[in-house]
Formats: C-alpha cells, structure tokens, sequence
C-alpha cells in the first residue's frame, strides 16, 4: 500500500477514536436540564455569552485532563469513592427518568426509557462510543438549526471569570469517570484531537443556547422558542434524545460497579434499574434541587484528589513530607549508632 494512503488510514483511525470519546464526553454533559435551555438560561443571565463560550473550552479541557489522568494510571478512584459515584450516578439516572416521564405523553414513557438506557449501558463503553456517535450529532444538528433560524446573536453583558469553573464542576463526576476509563485506550494525541472537539463543540452549543434563552423565564425556553418557530417535534427530539445519552453514562457507571462485585449480568442490571426508577418518584424538581448540588460537591472532590495525584512528588508539602522521613529514616539511625558506640566506649573496662 503507497504511503500516502496509510497515513490517510491512520489519521481515519485516530480521529475515528478522538471522534467517538468526544461523543461520550458531551453526550454525558447534556442533559434535560441542558437540552430544554432552562440550565443555560438560568446560569449564564445576564452574561454575556462569550462567558458560556469559555465554559465550554474549559470543559473540553476537563475532558482532555481526566482522560490524561486513566492514560497515565492516576485517576482518584478508591473503594469509597467509587460507591460515593455510584450514588451520585443513581441520582443523575432518576433525575433523567422522572424528567423524560414528564415529557413523554403516554404512562411509565419515563421508565420505558430508563429500562432502554440500562440495556443500553450494558453493552459497555464500545458501545456507547457507538450510540452517541448517533445522537450526539443528531443534538448538535437540531441546536444549531433552531440557533441559525432564530438569527439571534449578540455578545453584550458582563464577563464572570468564576461562571465557567463553576459550571464545569456541575458535569465532572459522571462525565470524568467515563474519561478515565476511555484514557486507558487512548495515545496522547487522541486525547488531545478529543479534548480539542469537545472544547469546540461544547463552545458552539452553550454559546447557542446562550443567544437562544437567555431572557425567558419559562420551564422549558428552547422548546417555546421552537414551538414559536414552528419546530415542536425537534426541541422534543432534543430533550429526549439529551436526557438518553445522559441515561446510558449513568447506567454504565452503576453496572460496572455492580459486576466488579461478581455479580450476575441479570442482578446487576436490575440492580442499575430499580433503585432509580423508585428514586424518580420523587420528582424532577426534589431530585436536581437536592442531589444535583450533592453531585457537584463530588465531582469537584473527584477533581482535587485527581490533580493531587497527578502532581510530580516534588511540590511543597511532599518536600516537607520527604525531608521527615529522611531524617527519620537515615539521620536518626546515624544518630542511634553514635549512641551505641558511646555506650560501647564507655563500659569498656579502664
């Protein structure tokens, strides 16, 4: 084969493979909250969207860090950790549940769903690489046509330098588990063409739904504005197909976590499927007021101990750490050594 056309079927595989781990990352990020315009509209008022803009580099560069930290071994995840992401996975898949049983017209339209996730989620994380190489740019096409329908675009409003840290921490858990695993079958450069994608797609659709919603107060912005375009059926499609990908990430974090244990593919999976589902009666409302601030706390704990970890041995606090043992390891036998030997000299006989 010339040379030429192997370096074309090289570069196919490596952005083949940046291109599905991008597809994880974002299609993990966006969900109801993020697919109906209210998260958006709500976070960034009165800003301006060159404010979204940067949350969105900035999360592709959350995504680029954790998949580097499974590349290089270092991700945070004891025993206890990995059962506090369990919860926290439990949380964001109920809260999807009982936010799609709001919006499919007919009876357990929420639970039907949630059952389709968990299959989905079973299949592991090829498959979801597969999947959401589907939906997620189906989303991307039905965002950024409302945004170029609509024609608004305008960048005035003030600039919040804390906004976008803030706002990555509300998708680090979940989203950054997912990375680390995917990192382990990465090579550097994959992880960069990923990160760079997610960073741009990511930027496009918060600044598109920034000019989108910002100013409507309703349950559901983007779906008003696209009833009023004459476009109910996408801003449904859009939310359902946001709240599924969102579903599949959850559901995958669970049953991993279940098999690891030994247990059966059946028990496991029921064992994803009904504690959720029992959580969902608590409503939409309860469970993002409540456990959504809970998960963000574990994400930016999940970040901390990652960074730590990744440090090089060398930083200030090891140093001091270092140093003790040193002293303790090395200049302390020395010194009980002359010890001895004092002693030695001093019983030998005058």
């Amino acid at each position: 084969m010339p040379w030429h056309l192997n370096r074309i079927k090289l570069i196919d595989y490596l952005v083949g493979k940046a291109f599905k781990s991008s597809m994880i990352y974002v299609g993990t990020v966006i969900g109801a909250g993020f697919a109906s315009g209210k998260e958006i509209a709500v976070y960034f008022d009165s800003l301006s969207p060159l404010t979204a803009f940067i949350s969105g580099i900035l999360l592709g560069a959350v995504g680029g860090f954790f998949m580097y930290a499974g590349y290089k071994g270092k991700f945070f995840q004891p025993p206890w950790f990995k059962l506090l992401t369990v919860i926290c996975s439990y949380i964001t898949l109920a809260a999807m549940c009982s936010g799609a049983g709001e919006i499919i017209p007919f009876p357990c339209g929420g639970i039907l769903l949630t059952v389709l996730a968990v299959s989905a989620g079973v299949l592991g994380i090829k498959f979801l690489g597969k999947l959401n190489g589907i939906l997620v740019p189906v989303i991307i096409f039905c965002i950024l046509l409302l945004f170029f329908k609509n024609g608004n675009v305008f960048a005035n409003g003030s600039l919040s330098p804390f906004k976008p840290i803030l706002y990555s921490a509300l998708n680090l858990l979940i989203a950054g588990s997912l990375m680390a695993e995917q990192g382990k079958n990465l090579t550097k450069r994959e992880i960069v063409l990923s990160s760079a994608l997610s960073a741009v797609i990511m930027s496009c659709l918060i600044f598109a739904l920034c000019c989108l919603t910002i100013g409507n107060d309703s349950a559901m912005p983007l779906k008003e504005i696209a009833s009023d375009m004459g476009f109910p059926i996408i801003s449904s499609l859009l939310i359902l197909l946001a709240v599924f990908t969102t579903m599949v990430s959850s559901a995958k974090l669970i049953f991993d976590y279940f098999k690891e244990l030994k247990l059966t593919t059946l028990f496991s999976a029921f064992m994803t499927l009904a504690p959720s589902v029992a959580l969902s009666f608590v409503g939409f409302g309860a469970i993002v007021r409540y456990g959504y601030a809970f998960v963000s706390v574990a994400g930016l704990v999940l970040l901390f101990f990652t960074v730590l970890k990744m440090l090089p041995l060398k930083t200030a606090g090891f140093i001091v750490l270092k140093r003790k043992k040193k002293f303790s390891g090395g200049k302390l036998k020395n010194l009980k050594k002359q010890n001895e030997r004092h002693t030695a000299l001093n019983n030998l006989p005058q």
